[in-house]
């Protein structure tokens, strides 16, 4: 990976390696696979002790590890060691040799990630060719005996005085991630919190989905955008829950409880094949079309008084537009149940041009919405992004040449995996 493809997702959970906690019988690259099946995005080797062909061998080994599985492999100090295995990156200390001297021998294309405590250390770093921030410690740590605390305003004046991504590094736990928030931070580096662990995988999927809790919806991660498209359900509108309890709903206004098997299976069928389930399991004496109307009726009132935007979704929206974006919707949802809740929280005045699949006459599993969405705004794909909490309709907007942030939804969660390896950006809120 070239220092320029380096996306800020890529820094979500930097794993730092430290042989001193391997198991007998147990290889560094052994643990390092089962943090890259927990969620890793990039590792660096970090070894103060070994001898330079002991280095350069585990070097080796962990850069086709982590090429294998389309990770970046960065190499802590050396950048000898770093240029002869091909490593994606090269990190260097304070104390070590300087960024500039670095990115003279390393070239323009390897990524430079340079550790910072302060506001100079780090807008000189960034001067000097820095791709990305290593700011630490944030907590008290026992793996770095000359590392000092940095405390939460300085992180984020730190954050706020560049424009290259930081990570928070030192003491990191999934505990106290969520102290982070707010910071500015992109991803958090960490040693003990994955290898001092019994189940690396185990500890890493947690460390994964607390720090992407924790990353800001702001226009900041999407650079060069002029134009961007919106889901609605699970995306701007906390409102996928309701898709799957309106059937439940509806019978339980009759007097009928269902079970929560028993949502799901009206959850997967249309409004019209759930009308029929309902009428011949349950209610026999109501017509289906009645049925189907009465869940609509259900879905169309919580929109209307119930439904609430995803935390810092209208932030987001109304950011983009004040910067001149423009916005559109492209969604699966009939205009006539969702537009209600748009015009009660306002977001309405906010979107270019809406879309719908019944409008368009096409599934999102094709390109015509997106592109009739495209044409209005009168932007390029390179230059427009897609928000999104579903794989399926991500898939389309990436072959059209798109960018696209992944918003985390309860009821996607299990593609979720999938969806942020392949998006450009991650945005999980209100989970």
């Amino acid at each position: 990976m070239k220092s320029s493809e380096m996306k800020n997702k890529d820094l979500l959970l930097y794993a730092v390696t430290d042989r001193k906690w391997l198991k007998d019988g147990v290889t560094l690259a052994d643990e390092c696979k089962k943090a890259i099946d927990g969620g890793v995005t990039m590792i660096q080797l970090r070894e103060k002790e070994l001898g330079y062909d002991d280095f350069l061998a585990q070097a080796k080994e962990l850069k086709t590890l982590c090429q294998s599985r389309g990770i970046p492999f960065i190499v802590n100090d050396n950048v000898q060691i770093a240029i002869e295995v091909g490593a994606d990156g090269i990190h260097v200390g304070q104390e070590d040799m300087h960024a500039d001297d670095v990115r003279k021998l390393a070239g323009k294309d390897m990524i430079l990630g340079v550790s910072a405590q302060n506001v100079e250390e780090a807008v000189t770093a960034e001067k000097n060719g820095a791709d990305y921030l290593g700011v630490g410690a944030v907590f008290p740590t026992s793996s770095k005996d000359d590392a000092s605390e940095v405390d939460f305003e300085t992180l984020k004046e730190i954050c706020q005085s560049v424009s290259i991504p930081v990570v928070a590094i030192g003491g990191i736990t999934e505990d106290n991630i969520k102290e982070l928030k707010g910071s500015g931070i992109v991803g958090i580096s960490v040693i003990s919190a994955i290898f001092a662990q019994e189940d690396i995988k185990d500890a890493c999927e947690r460390l994964c989905a607390n720090t992407e809790r924790i990353l800001p919806a702001d226009s900041s991660a999407y650079k060069d955008i002029k134009g961007a498209i919106f889901d609605i359900d699970g995306t701007v509108i906390d409102s996928m829950k309701i898709w799957d309890k309106a059937g439940l709903m509806f019978l339980e206004k009759h007097g009928i409880k269902g079970d929560d098997d028993l949502g799901k299976r009206l959850f997967a069928m249309t409004i019209g094949d759930a009308g029929k389930y309902i009428q011949e399991n349950f209610l026999p004496n109501m017509k289906p079309e009645e049925i189907s109307a009465g869940v609509n009726d259900v879905i169309r009132g919580f929109y209307i008084n119930d439904a609430q935007p995803k935390e810092g979704m209208i932030e987001l929206i109304k950011t983009l537009k004040e910067e001149g974006v423009k916005l559109t919707v492209a969604t699966s949802t009939d205009r006539d149940v969702f537009m209600p809740c748009l015009e009660r929280l306002g977001l309405d005045k906010y979107f270019d041009g809406i879309f719908t699949c019944t409008e368009v006459g096409h599934s999102k599993a094709e390109p015509e919405i997106f592109n009739q969405a495209l044409e209005l705004m009168g932007t390029s794909p390179k230059e427009t992004w897609v928000f999104e909490d579903g794989l399926y309709s991500a898939k389309t907007a990436k072959s059209l040449g798109m960018k696209v942030a992944a918003v985390y939804d309860e009821t996607s969660r299990h593609d979720w995996d999938e969806f942020r390896l392949m998006a450009d950006a991650i945005i999980r809120i209100n989970d």
